[in-house]
């Protein structure tokens, strides 16, 4: 996916929430996306609440992605890190 430049108070570039998807990771990831902020969310094992977040967010014009991560996974973070930075460009 091609990323579009958006007009938000922290800039160009996509905000991490680890754990995004659990109660109060699920109200930071609202909040930044609520504001227009490109924002990729972590969930360890529960796929089913993340699609209902990304679901729910769906209304926002802004980019909003879940991915998997295993942090006892050595390398899983790191590599998460590294193809976000190479896609947006620079981490908030």
């Amino acid at each position: 996916m091609a990323h579009v430049d958006r007009d938000n108070e922290f800039g160009k570039g996509v905000v991490v929430i680890v754990g995004g998807s659990g109660g109060i990771g699920s109200a930071i990831t609202r909040a930044f996306a609520e504001r227009g902020v490109d924002t990729v969310f972590t969930y360890h094992g529960n796929e089913t609440r993340a699609q209902k977040l990304l679901g729910s967010l769906g209304e926002h014009q802004t980019r909003v992605e879940a991915r998997q991560l295993a942090l006892e996974t050595e390398g899983a973070a790191g590599a998460l890190l590294n193809e976000l930075t190479q896609r947006f460009g620079r981490l908030i």
